[in-house]
């Protein structure tokens, strides 16, 4: 299929913004931002991040971050910057993290107030703590187009199960082909509200969020990457329409989803069996996706 091969995927973020500037964009636990919002506070940061270091095409800045707004604040702000993110999860040991800070070369890392004692131990690049006031004086409009589509967007690292962990490159082009995809094949719109609960040093994360944030959809960031608990409480207290799941983890859930909102559900990471597609209920639409690979 045809798809615009010269954006980045920051623009399709923009281009949505300006369709649906009121729509609420992202929310976690009692916080929550409309699209106008978040575009702001991501160009505010892209501009402070440009104040801090030089920061070219293909110029990766990472992230340390715990489960929050910031966290997606953090991703447009570096690409709208210019740069490339790569994620890093504040649970790895000391010895990962350090690892992915040199192999990168970076010069920044985006955190968090909490995280910062820990970083300090473990790196002398200069931290940035989103939680913090530091970049709320910038301006907020859009700042112009930094790249070209053929530049990084992300670098994510593999497991290092066979010695050490190599970076993964994505260019933008590639996540446009992908993200665009995925709204077409899964009707995504500004009338869904899902469900965010992959962990962003993980592929899925990538399109779990630019395919929503690209279609004027709300996220529903959860505080953890997979609790029952969490996940049977907002399934109750929320008009969430869809959500991703490993086809395991629809037999914990089926129950609450059944007598929820839900009209949608992707599936990825194991084989969709006839036994599980058999218990979902006509009113909700299925979606075999595997991997994103």
């Amino acid at each position: 299929k045809e798809y615009p091969k010269d954006k980045t995927i920051y623009q399709l973020f923009d281009e949505q913004v300006l369709k649906t500037p009121n729509n609420i964009a992202l929310v976690y636990e009692q916080q929550q931002l409309t699209y106008t919002e978040l575009n702001a506070k991501a160009n505010q940061l892209a501009r402070y991040l440009q104040s801090q270091t030089v920061i070219n095409p293909d110029t990766i800045v990472a992230l340390c971050l715990d489960r929050s707004l910031e966290m997606i604040i953090g991703i447009l702000g570096i690409l709208k910057a210019g740069g490339a993110y790569v994620p890093i999860d504040p649970e790895y040991p000391a010895e990962r993290i350090s690892y992915i800070l040199e192999d990168t070369e970076t010069e920044l890392v985006l955190t968090q107030s909490h995280l910062v004692e820990r970083l300090q131990k473990i790196t002398d690049v200069n931290l940035i703590e989103l939680d913090s006031d530091c970049y709320q004086d910038q301006e907020t409009a859009n700042l112009s187009i930094q790249n070209k589509s053929t530049d990084l967007a992300y670098v994510i690292y593999t497991s290092g199960t066979t010695g050490k962990p190599k970076g993964v490159s994505v260019e933008h082009t590639a996540i446009v082909n992908r993200v665009l995809y995925m709204i077409k094949f899964s009707d995504i719109s500004y009338l869904d509200t899902y469900v965010f609960k992959t962990n962003y040093v993980f592929d899925v994360s990538v399109s779990d969020v630019f395919s929503h944030i690209s279609a004027g959809a709300n996220i529903i960031i959860t505080k953890y990457t997979f609790s029952l608990s969490e996940l049977k409480k907002l399934l109750n207290l929320e008009k969430i329409t869809s959500i991703h799941l490993v086809p395991s983890q629809y037999d914990l859930l089926v129950n609450y989803i059944n007598k929820s909102n839900i009209n949608k559900i992707y599936f990825s990471g194991e084989k969709l069996t006839k036994k599980i597609i058999d218990r979902i209920p006509k009113k909700i639409a299925s979606y075999n996706y595997y991997g994103p690979t």
